[in-house]
């Protein structure tokens, strides 16, 4: 029996965190898991955890931050993220608490071209080796992958042909 196990690496390295871009004919979808530490001053009660009132209440300020910081630009234009939906991940490992952030919404455009560049400057200022490791799809096929980091916080989402 064939047995296949999946780690999300956001759990398994608190450092590396994934993002999917996938096409679909005018819209670019995304998902994405951040580090809760990418937003300041949400833990009111200085107990050094995140509550889920404590989200709430800063849920508004969080969504202006990711539209400010991640958005796709060419040479002429800059794609905000439109339908933005995040929720709070609490996930156990070992019993180290890791706070994350899933998020998804979309990008869409008058036509999709190869010189777009995803633009995202969410990172933990604590943890200067982070990372995101970014798959562009078109239509459920990877196309392209590549990495953003704080050093690099854009890249190109095609690499060659469309």
């Amino acid at each position: 029996m064939l047995c296949l196990l999946s780690i999300d690496t956001s759990i398994a390295n608190e450092n590396k965190y994934n993002a999917v871009l996938n096409i679909e004919d005018d819209t670019i979808f995304i998902s994405a898991t951040l580090p809760i530490s990418v937003f300041y001053n949400l833990d009111n009660n200085q107990n050094g955890i995140i509550s889920i009132d404590e989200f709430n209440t800063h849920k508004r300020r969080i969504k202006r931050k990711i539209h400010t910081h991640l958005y796709l630009s060419n040479q002429l234009y800059k794609f905000t993220i439109k339908d933005l939906k995040i929720s709070p991940n609490v996930v156990k490992v070992n019993n180290a608490v890791i706070n994350t952030l899933a998020l998804s919404g979309k990008f869409t455009m008058p036509i999709i071209t190869k010189n777009l560049k995803l633009n995202m400057r969410l990172f933990s200022q604590n943890k200067p080796d982070s990372s995101y490791l970014i798959t562009t799809k078109n239509n459920k096929n990877p196309v392209h992958q590549f990495t953003i980091s704080q050093r690099s916080p854009y890249n190109w989402i095609f690499n060659g042909e469309l």
